[in-house]
């Protein structure tokens, strides 16, 4: 008979952190590729003076296009972090890619309601905002790597 091996946060933390630094190499040339879209709007709109419809069309654009790149690369970190053996050698780079790019539309639609929720939480009062964050922790991850669809994650 199997026993269940209770759930250590400090392993789970330290994979986590070992995997990261083990990836260094994959992780800042891919988050630097994600943050240069958003880093060229900045500098578009906010490079002179901070006008009133500049400055609101700037926000909003630089928003919308980090939300764009950045959740193609929080598809990849988490299917990359999840299917990785050990601590980052032979990193799926190619099946992480493709994957992410395959739910890419499915996860923007799943952050955008998850941060609509929580930001109307957080609006009513704090603590339903921190309820809706702790409800929602694991939606991403389980769109990610179990394939469930949107309202089921």
């Amino acid at each position: 008979m199997n026993s269940v091996q209770p759930m250590r946060i400090s392993r789970v933390v330290g994979n986590g952190i070992a995997w990261y630094f083990g990836n260094l190499g994959f992780v800042l040339p891919l988050s630097f590729m994600a943050v240069l879209p958003e880093l060229v709007c900045y500098l578009i709109f906010f490079s002179g003076a901070a006008e009133g419809d500049n400055f609101a069309t700037g926000v909003i654009v630089s928003g919308a296009v980090s939300a764009l790149c950045g959740t193609w690369l929080f598809g990849f970190l988490i299917h990359a972090g999840v299917h990785a053996p050990g601590s980052g050698q032979n990193l799926p780079l190619a099946e992480s890619v493709s994957h992410s790019l395959r739910i890419y539309f499915p996860l923007l639609l799943l952050t955008t309601l998850l941060s609509i929720a929580i930001g109307f939480g957080l609006v009513l009062l704090i603590v339903p905002g921190i309820i809706m964050i702790t409800m929602f922790w694991v939606a991403a991850p389980v769109l990610v790597v179990e394939r469930r669809g949107i309202l089921e994650s």
